[in-house]
């Protein structure tokens, strides 16, 4: 026989099923957003420019990336250059000026990857939502 629910108690009922919903969500996207940087770190390092000078510390050995939720289950990546090498990040997407006066163009390498990733993120996470 199938438990009843007393009329002043329907609020309750319908606040435990969204919050087992909302968790669920929570658990999903984190574990979604946590893929998602994963290839997102590998793609930029393989792209990344690797230095001609030997013995020296590639840029991509610097990429690197977190995933973490704060207290409203909002889930948070995100990529980044580790020391020293994260200025040269700005240089090496957008170009910069040389000394003798001409231009050196920028890679692009990294929006390029981002845009790739999160059409595949937002495909994901809606999936998740709609409950595919």
């Amino acid at each position: 026989m199938a438990k009843g629910v007393k009329a002043s108690d329907i609020e309750k009922e319908i606040q435990k099923v969204f919050k087992v919903y909302s968790d669920e969500i929570a658990e999903q996207s984190f574990k979604i957003t946590k893929k998602a940087m994963f290839k997102f770190v590998k793609r930029t390092k393989e792209k990344a420019p690797k230095s001609k000078i030997k013995g020296r510390k590639h840029f991509a050995d610097s990429i690197s990336s977190t995933t973490e939720t704060n207290a409203v289950n909002e889930v948070i990546g995100t990529w980044y250059v580790k020391d020293p090498n994260y200025r040269l990040t700005h240089l090496l997407e957008h170009g910069h000026q040389n000394r003798n006066g001409t231009r050196t163009p920028g890679m692009h390498f990294i929006s390029k990857i981002y845009e790739e990733i999160a059409t595949e993120y937002e495909k994901e996470l809606e999936g998740v939502i709609r409950n595919d």
